[in-house]
């Protein structure tokens, strides 16, 4: 009898879970209301620098360091981004949220990615995923150095996806080159209800962000892997000078219907990813790096996506009060 009563516990639990936090995070896919309805979005002008992009795979006792370059750009004057990936599900060899980086490396800037996770069992071991990820962090800008012994590093930036956004919050105790600005996009530190010192990697000490740093969070609106009140309570915490934190909403009004969640947001034929989330990365480095297009921060109309054909506007991209 007693183990009939935990086997009913387990499998309630685990599809408790599974549609609570799983099915929500991932798989939220709504009907549109108006299926006549279809989307007017905005017009971007990408501005590509470099219509070529060449990659360079390191490897080392460490792991894998990818290195993404413009093709057609002096690399020594160069915006540097280093990127953290999020959970992988297996060990890979092809870059996931290649949208995001193939972006920002036709814009000119060139890109480190780590593979610091070996497999799905290493974020049992949060100490050692940290140490991974800073040791091949130092391995791929090395490598950047010697490409582009000129640059001096002054026009550098984080990125971190998911559980990548807790490991960047970590980058600070690396004693690598101080970044201009810190991207956090869906940060997670480990599976809901699962403690990031058993399974993940918790954030870092709040204190240890620099106060100059420009900090700017990114939210998915139905994500219950990195829940808005916890990631807020985080960046009220974080002593930075200049901090943003936006959440992109859904939007089933009409056909396709614009889904916000913690993998869609980085699906390439989500109008979502490039108008939500490359937008905010983008007008963030131009900010932290060049002082321009800052106004994107401080105007309501700069979040707008466009419009649905009947004249209804799509939901537009939140800010997150931080007080």
């Amino acid at each position: 009898m007693a183990k009939k009563i935990i086997l009913i516990f387990l499998i309630s639990f685990f599809l408790f879970y599974f549609f609570y936090f799983w099915w929500y995070s991932y798989f939220f896919y709504p009907r549109p209301q108006r299926p006549n309805i279809s989307l007017v979005l905005n017009e971007v002008k990408e501005n590509y620098i470099s219509s070529e992009v060449e990659i360079l795979k390191l490897e080392s006792k460490n792991g894998k360091v990818f290195i993404f370059l413009p093709k057609t750009s002096n690399l020594n004057s160069q915006g540097i981004i280093l990127i953290f990936h999020g959970l992988a599900l297996s060990k890979f060899d092809q870059v996931p949220q290649e949208k995001i980086i193939f972006n920002l490396v036709k814009k000119g800037y060139i890109v480190i990615f780590p593979n610091y996770q070996e497999n799905i069992f290493s974020p049992f071991f949060s100490k050692n995923l940290i140490l991974k990820a800073k040791e091949l962090s130092f391995e791929g800008i090395s490598k950047v150095k010697e490409i582009a012994p000129e640059n001096d590093f002054s026009k550098f930036s984080i990125l971190g996806i998911s559980l990548g956004g807790a490991v960047a919050t970590n980058f600070f105790s690396f004693g690598l080159p101080q970044p201009k600005a810190l991207i956090l996009i869906t940060p997670a530190q480990s599976f809901p209800l699962v403690p990031p010192k058993i399974y993940g990697t918790p954030f870092s000490n709040p204190k240890e962000i620099p106060k100059d740093i420009f900090l700017v969070g990114i939210l998915a609106e139905k994500d219950r892997i990195s829940p808005l009140n916890k990631v807020k309570k985080y960046f009220l915490s974080i002593p930075s000078n200049e901090k943003y934190l936006f959440k992109i909403p859904s939007d089933n009004y009409g056909n396709p219907p614009l889904i916000s969640n913690h993998f869609k947001i980085f699906d390439d034929s989500n109008p979502l990813c490039r108008f939500g989330v490359l937008e905010i990365v983008e007008k963030t480095l131009d900010c932290a790096f060049y002082k321009k297009n800052c106004d994107f921060f401080k105007f309501e109309k700069s979040f707008s996506i466009g419009k649905w054909s009947d004249g209804r506007e799509i939901n537009k991209i939140i800010e997150i009060e931080l007080k």
